[in-house]
Parts: C-alpha cells; sequence; structure tokens
C-alpha cells in the first residue's frame, strides 16, 4: 500500500474498524518476526553444512532413518537451497516493511499521536514500538538512527552489521563460483542446477533493488 492508499484507508473506516486492523498488523508482525528469524537460522545451518562438507570434516550425513552418503550431492544442492529460501527471506522483509508502514501511519492517527521531526521517518515512533514484537533492527534504528541519517558515531556502533547483511550474499557467491569450477563438467543435471542457482540469486538481488528504489521514489513523494 501506498501513503494514499493508507490515507484513504484511514479516512473511509470507523475507529473500530482501524483498531480491528490495527490489532490485526500487530499479531501479524509478530509472526513474520518469528518466520524471519527461522529462516536467518536455516541460513546460518546451511552455511555451516556446507563448510563442514567443504573441509572434509565428516563423511557421510544421517538425518534419523536418512543416511547420505555421498556427501558432495549434499554440497551440490546447499547453494540452490539457500537461493531459494534468500529469495523467501527478501520476499518476507518486503510484506513486514508495509507492515511497518501500516502500523505507523494507521496507530498515529488511531492513537492521535505527534511525529517528532528527529525520529525516523519510516520506522515506528516509541510509543508504537513498546506495543509491537521486539525486533533488533528497529531497536538499533530508533537508537542510532534519527530522521534516517547517521553520523560517524552512529556508523561505527553498527559497523559490525554490514557484513551481516552482505555475508549471504557473499556466501552464495563463494559457493556458486565453487559449483562452476568443480561440477560444471560433470553433466546436464549439474548444469541445471547451477543456472537455476544463479537465477534464483539474481532474482533475490533483482528484488532489493527494486525494492529500494521504489523505497526511495516514496521518500521523495
Amino acid at each position: 500500500m501506498t501513503d494514499k492508499e493508507i490515507d484513504e484507508f484511514i479516512h473511509n473506516n470507523t475507529t473500530e474498524n482501524l483498531k480491528e486492523f490495527f490489532n490485526g498488523l500487530i499479531e501479524k508482525l509478530n509472526t513474520t518476526n518469528k518466520r524471519n528469524d527461522k529462516l536467518s537460522l536455516l541460513m546460518g545451518i546451511l552455511i555451516i553444512v556446507y563448510f563442514i562438507i567443504d573441509k572434509n570434516i565428516v563423511s557421510s550425513i544421517n538425518l534419523g532413518p536418512i543416511s547420505i552418503n555421498d556427501i558432495s550431492l549434499t554440497k551440490l544442492f546447499i547453494p540452490l537451497i539457500f537461493a531459494f529460501v534468500l529469495l523467501v527471506y527478501a520476499t518476507l522483509n518486503a510484506h513486514r516493511a508495509m507492515l511497518l508502514q501500516n502500523i505507523k501511519s494507521i496507530g498515529t492517527t488511531l492513537y492521535k499521536l505527534q511525529e517528532s521531526p528527529l525520529e525516523d521517518p519510516y520506522y515506528p515512533n516509541s510509543f508504537l514500538r513498546l506495543i509491537m514484537p521486539f525486533s533488533l533492527w528497529e531497536e538499533l534504528s530508533s537508537k542510532y538512527i534519527g530522521n534516517g541519517k547517521f553520523g560517524c558515531l552512529t556508523l561505527f556502533m553498527i559497523l559490525p552489521i554490514f557484513p551481516l547483511i552482505l555475508f549471504p550474499f557473499i556466501f552464495e557467491f563463494y559457493a556458486i563460483k565453487a559449483l562452476l569450477q568443480n561440477n560444471w563438467e560433470n553433466g546436464i543435471i549439474e548444469k541445471t542446477i547451477i543456472i537455476l542457482t544463479i537465477w534464483i540469486i539474481l532474482t533475490s538481488i533483482i528484488y532489493y533493488i527494486k525494492l529500494l528504489s521504489s523505497s526511495i521514489k516514496e521518500n521523495k513523494n
């Protein structure tokens, strides 16, 4: 929803309807945050398993009744699975951003809150964050980012976060490079998996770029 659509929705609905919708948004944000955490954990596990296999630390994998003796197949499929999880993660966070935008607009109107020029225009203010599910990024944004800007001290404080944001793409680049070097000549199945992996990760990158471009355009308007 654009800012205009949100404003029209607020104007055309009663306070009771807005309260019901607002509570639904809070509940959905909580569910989305939990799914977000699970996907982050899954990506971390996939990276760890990949490097365990890459360093030949294990020769087989046992998952209950399932036993995988040829771990080279696991290493072949992990980048594909990781790329898909990263795409789901991107779409989930785009939806989460929309939830935050709606919570901020509707909550500000519903509770007649004053917007401070010192607060970030994107994230909900301190009062709304009290009734929202906990989020590390929202807390960092509220403490270190003001009005969408940050200084040298803030940049220094949050600098360790940026490698974490970029690391999934760095890992995928490393994994795809290894696939091309070690598996491209093996057969049609390997080529298909590699091409599909590259296609999905490029889709994720393009998706993030379009989201950023759209966000910049909305802020200018």
